[in-house]
């Protein structure tokens, strides 16, 4: 139970406002492929794929294309976007790390923005990156037409670890916590000869049993030349509390989707439920049958969901 719980913490450890009242979204047909946004010499991936109203999926260029099905590419126009904690060439000095907080991935996301001249757009963010997400809804209403946060780390503090073994040890069946222990066998010595910059990635693949619905799956092709920075650190230091996050949803500007799934042994769905009680501007999906990526496990089932929420 110590590698769940050291595990749900790691979680923890994902341009200036202005106003325009006649923002609109706009759909458009891209197909732009991959490109570049440098913002104060750092250098930042993004690729843009589809036709349709667009959406900037927000953490990595590299591993979200993947995660989401082909058939959104149909509907919308998806822009990924990397953030710092996946940028490659990011080497940050020791001061420029201490200075990053969380609006410095929000204003990256407004850099691109400001860049591409888009107008408004529909903002995704999964897991850590729902509050890079919300914290950009939060100083960019303006730009933002919907806010899609998907299995969402919900805040920083203790009680989402509880809550996390809370759900394991009541929820999780045998077979997964079989399953679950191995897949975590020779891990530590298998991160010990990991390089830092691969160690997330090989953590998360062993702990498929939290990420996923199947606990065997194998997510090694959707992480395929996909390596984290120091900034991921940094960027789970800088994730708000409950109070604050709970502030920032009641305070929302735009209509809002929420989707968690049952058996996410990462991020537990339960903690979402008092912060997004009888809030109007948001729409709460419990899938029953996924865990931590919906979008990719189950695209038959999360495509419609968003699409259909989209439309209304």
């Amino acid at each position: 139970m110590q590698r769940v719980l050291w595990f749900a913490l790691s979680l923890l450890f994902s341009l200036l406002p202005g106003c325009s009242e006649e923002a609109s979204i706009t759909p458009s047909t891209q197909n732009s492929g991959i490109s570049f946004i440098e913002r104060d010499g750092v250098r930042l991936q993004y690729l843009r794929e589809g036709s349709g109203v667009t959406a900037i999926v927000i953490g990595s260029s590299t591993y979200y294309p993947r995660a989401f099905s082909t058939t959104l590419r149909d509907h919308l126009d998806l822009v990924f976007l990397d953030g710092r904690h996946f940028a490659p060439t990011y080497e940050p000095t020791e001061s420029e790390l201490e200075s990053l907080t969380l609006e410095t991935w929000s204003d990256d996301v407004e850099a691109l923005r400001q860049s591409l001249g888009i107008d408004q757009w529909v903002v995704i963010g999964h897991s850590v990156h729902a509050q890079i997400a919300l914290d950009y809804a939060r100083k960019f209403p303006h730009a933002v037409d919907r806010l899609v946060l998907i299995a969402g780390v919900p805040y920083s503090g203790a009680d989402v670890g509880q809550a996390l073994k809370h759900l394991w040890d009541s929820q999780a069946s045998e077979s997964r916590k079989t399953q679950h222990e191995i897949n975590i066998q020779g891990l530590e010595e298998k991160l010990a000869a990991t390089p830092a910059d691969h160690q997330f990635v090989v953590n998360y693949v062993a702990n498929a049993a939290m990420y996923w619905a199947d606990p065997a799956y194998d997510s090694t092709p959707l992480w395929e030349g996909v390596q984290t920075t120091q900034a991921f650190t940094k960027l789970a230091q800088s994730l708000p509390g409950r109070s604050e996050v709970k502030s920032n949803l009641d305070n929302l500007e735009v209509p809002t989707l929420v989707v968690v799934g049952k058996h996410d042994y990462a991020v537990p769905y339960t903690i979402w439920e008092p912060l997004v009680a009888d809030n109007p501007a948001i729409s709460y999906v419990v899938m029953e049958q996924e865990s931590h990526n919906p979008q990719t496990e189950s695209p038959d089932r999360f495509d419609p969901i968003l699409l259909d929420w989209l439309e209304k």
